[in-house]
């Protein structure tokens, strides 16, 4: 994946891009005191070029050290940039401003005259020597304390905005446009408090400028900043590139930031990281799969030679203990080779020749996808082994089988920090935006169609649940409703257009209900459709593997949790089981899982009492009464019904039971059939309802005959 080909009458620059100048630690991975970026300044201007850029710049932390390189060594088309750290004094509000044109001498004043501790103080320094800059990814918080009046008063204080970054979402995009295009003579002083002193003329016409934000030679080239010179001709060098941009005759082009992308931005770091601290700590063995795997990040780390690994092998062959390899590393054996053979483009940059034009993590929706893929066979390679391990009673092998998880659980980290990373302006963002949108033109999130996300356990099974979630599906695609039902099972499930079944990553009969599954969906995948929905609830209909997700989901997106209480849990597991331990655990979880939710849905008000018993707050219960009144309507009934039942009077009221007829509904009739009278007492003469009072089975008499049962027991409402 390229970035677009030059245009004669066009001059770009991607304006924002680091080295290994960039040394602070990025906050993923600061515990760790990892550097934020290792790419050598030679290589970002090499991709930069490769890319289309006409122009090269970088733009490293609060440092020019990577630029000057570049400068000393007499690069041509270049110029000095820095991401300048600064702050509102009145709250210590943190800003990123790019900067360009830095000289060693207006570095140095950058710190002596302590520019960064104050953002107005720094502005007018920029004005007095007519500096280039933009603010960098204004709506991102960098610690928290960014609000609308920070970007009102940035928009007096600084001439030039980046309104697209390669590294954070293009969600951002539309509201900052918006916000700018509001921007009038008579409209550009904040809200509140007097506008700051500034020396900028014509302050609401703003420069609009674009970056990669790379940290890993990986997506340099691929946005960029565009100008279009009055003449029709290229632009001689990068100082009149930036005299013209700052006129307001600039543009953003290329690709906006997602998860994904961040992830491989991390994964990068990482390796380098890996490679350069802690490759030589390895094995022989454990250095040879390292070098393989790297080079999905485009580190090129020395492969042991063919003679030292067999010297290796043999070592281990003749001790008298032999080390195992983990799980994971088979696994990794088996499923590796097959899987790239169906990634072509991936297996060619694995060569090092390809890189210029970077790694196999480059390629980001493929890497995506690859990684999904290669984390669903390694599960299933691992459930397998694990498993006869179990049977085997190995306990060193289940301890490998441990490990190997949470090795495997460590790869998809990146992802799903990422994926929450990238959501965590939405609340500001949505708000900003509603502010500035004009009334009528839909921008505003009030404008729009509620967009919400149900996640279930159960959508092909043959209960009362699926068939009421299957309904709603159907209700909101008739009514034009954005909701996306969300699940993972073996079974098949409705093909609609607002279904979306995941394939399970590992799956098996409930325990003592074979009809029931347990799943556990594939995370990151989930989690990646939710991104790119953004629903503005989550709705979880059970609580189970999906549902768990879900919590997850809602917590990432910052978005409220509602959901429905079906069926009655404890006393389910009350019933299958017989053992006051697992009920009290069943209890413990449903409480947890429950509380958080901002409202709670169920069928009846005997359903209300049982989650107040639970510990959940009645307030935030509400009954959901009703039923389909096209399928259940006076114009079906059929008098002729009754001809049937001649002992039965046609005008007499008649209770009509619809539920299935099976163990957790206490009313195991269909298993005494099937076993017998003998089998059935042997079973348990005493069954639990699910108010936790116990009455006898009916018996048989001397013949095998039942006799006439007495009351039933009480069946729960709903």
């Amino acid at each position: 994946m390229s970035s677009e080909p030059a245009i004669p009458n066009l001059t770009r620059m991607d304006t924002h891009c680091h080295s290994w100048a960039s040394d602070g630690p990025p906050a993923a991975l600061s515990f760790l005191g990892v550097p934020e970026c290792y790419s050598p300044p030679e290589k970002v201007y090499d991709q930069a070029r490769a890319r289309g850029m006409d122009f090269v710049t970088i733009t490293d932390h609060d440092t020019i050290r990577g630029g000057m390189e570049l400068v000393e060594r007499g690069f041509q088309d270049f110029i000095v940039g820095q991401e300048v750290s600064v702050y509102f004094p009145e709250d210590r509000c943190k800003l990123h401003v790019l900067v360009w044109g830095l000289t060693p001498q207006l570095d140095e004043e950058l710190a002596t005259l302590g520019l960064r501790n104050d953002v107005y103080t720094f502005a007018h320094w920029l004005y007095e020597h007519q500096l280039a800059h933009a603010l960098a990814h204004p709506l991102y918080m960098q610690n928290g304390r960014l609000t609308r009046w920070h970007v009102e008063r940035c928009a007096l204080l600084f001439k030039g905005f980046e309104l697209l970054n390669g590294a954070h979402t293009e969600r951002h995009r539309s509201p900052l446009e918006r916000f700018l295009d509001g921007l009038t003579p008579a409209g550009a002083a904040p809200r509140e408090g007097p506008p700051p002193r500034t020396g900028l003329a014509r302050i609401w016409q703003k420069a609009s400028t674009g970056g990669s934000d790379d940290h890993g030679l990986l997506n340099i080239g691929r946005t960029w900043t565009e100008v279009r010179p009055e003449g029709g001709s290229k632009l001689p060098s990068p100082a009149e590139f930036f005299r013209v941009a700052m006129t307001g005759r600039c543009e953003p082009g290329g690709v906006g930031g997602h998860s994904a992308l961040l992830a491989h931005q991390l994964t990068t770091v990482g390796a380098h990281f890996y490679a350069d601290r802690l490759a030589e700590r390895q094995n022989v063995k454990g250095r040879y799969v390292a070098s393989r795997l790297l080079r999905f990040a485009g580190v090129d780390l020395p492969r042991p030679s063919k003679a030292r690994l067999a010297a290796h092998l043999t070592r281990q062959v003749f001790r008298r203990r032999k080390s195992k390899s983990l799980p994971l590393l088979d696994a990794l054996r088996e499923t590796l080779s097959p899987l790239l053979d169906r990634y072509p483009e991936l297996r060619e940059r694995l060569a090092p020749e390809k890189w210029d034009d970077g790694s196999a993590l480059s390629d980001h929706e493929r890497m995506a996808q690859f990684a999904d893929e290669l984390t669903a066979l390694l599960t299933k390679e691992l459930s397998g082994s694990s498993l006869r391990s179990l049977r085997k009673r190995d306990r060193t092998g289940l301890v490998d089988h441990a490990i190997s998880y949470a090795i495997l659980s460590a790869t998809q980290m990146p992802y799903i920090f990422s994926l929450f990373y990238q959501n965590k302006e939405r609340a500001f963002v949505e708000r900003f935006e509603h502010e500035v949108a004009r009334p009528g033109d839909g921008a505003s999130v009030l404008e729009r169609s509620m967009r919400v996300s149900l996640f279930t356990d159960t959508l092909g099974d043959v209960n009362g649940v699926s068939r009421f979630i299957q309904d709603v599906a159907g209700r909101a695609r008739a009514t034009g409703r954005d909701l996306q039902v969300i699940t993972s099972t073996r079974l098949a499930v409705p093909s609609e257009p607002n279904i979306f079944n995941f394939e399970p990553v590992f799956a098996t009969s409930m325990p003592r209900y074979q009809n029931l599954e347990v799943v556990f969906p594939p995370l990151v995948p989930i989690l990646r459709h939710l991104d790119r929905h953004q629903p503005d609830c989550i709705h979880i209909s059970t609580p189970g593997p999906v549902g768990l997700i879900g919590f997850l989901a809602a917590r990432m997106l910052r978005v409220p949790v509602l959901g429905v209480y079906h069926t009655g849990f404890p006393s389910y597991v009350d019933n299958l089981f017989e053992d006051h331990a697992f009920t009290y655990a069943c209890e413990r979880f449903m409480r947890f899982f429950y509380k958080p939710f901002w409202a709670i849905f169920t069928r009846s008000q005997d359903y209300v009492e049982s989650l107040a018993r639970l510990g959940l707050d009645r307030d935030r219960c509400a009954l959901m009464p009703g039923f389909e009144s096209g399928a259940f309507h006076p114009r079906f009934r059929d008098r002729s019904t009754w001809d049937r039942f001649p002992a039965m009077d046609p005008e007499s009221v008649k209770v009509l039971y619809v539920g299935r007829v099976s163990l957790e509904k206490t009313c195991p009739f269909s298993r005494r059939c099937e076993a017998g009278p003998a089998q059935a007492r042997r079973a348990g003469s005493q069954r639990r309802t699910c108010r936790g009072r116990r009455r006898p089975l009916p018996r048989a008499d001397a013949a095998g005959t039942p006799q006439a049962p007495g009351p039933f027991p009480r069946l729960p409402k709903g």
